[in-house]
């Protein structure tokens, strides 16, 4: 008997290994596995040749944008100068309304259509003391910038 189960075992153990030899040659005659396509250069490269190109295109039509509004702001703030100008509140106030009725300048907060003529400040405008003022202001810078002159003079 127990040369028996000694031959059962011998067996037993030949069938595993000749189903392990078997699984062996079969991973070796299967055919290798193909490399995925990601791992292509070409691929690759043509992949972040589209990347760089598309945020690019993001990055300046931002810029452009950007830049627009900036340009508009100015435009609003060079027309509200313009408006309030005049040294009489009414004129600025109806000056302003054009301007927000006209779409030229914006008012979300409907600031300007609710503004009254006692909420206006008072502004004494004179054109030629403000002309004087910077006339003298760059009359110093000038004259600052200058050397000092000897009055002294020599031979």
């Amino acid at each position: 008997m127990n040369q028996k189960v000694i031959k059962e075992h011998e067996e037993k153990l030949l069938e595993l290994r000749v189903q392990s030899l078997e699984a062996e040659l079969g991973r070796q005659k299967a055919p290798p596995a193909k490399p995925h396509f990601w791992t292509n250069p070409a691929i690759l490269a043509i992949l972040g040749a589209v990347c760089t190109a598309s945020f690019g295109l993001i990055t300046n039509k931002e810029q452009l944008n950007a830049s627009r509004q900036l340009e508009r702001d100015k435009m609003e703030s060079s027309l509200i100068l313009k408006a309030i100008d005049s040294s009489d509140a009414e004129q600025r106030i109806s000056a302003l309304k054009f301007l927000v009725k006209a779409g030229l300048i914006s008012d979300h907060d409907k600031k300007i259509d609710e503004l009254k003529l006692e909420d206006v400040p008072r502004i004494k405008n004179t054109p030629a003391a403000t002309k004087l003022t910077l006339g003298a202001a760059q009359d110093s810078a000038s004259e600052q910038a200058k050397p000092p002159q000897n009055p002294v003079a020599r031979n």
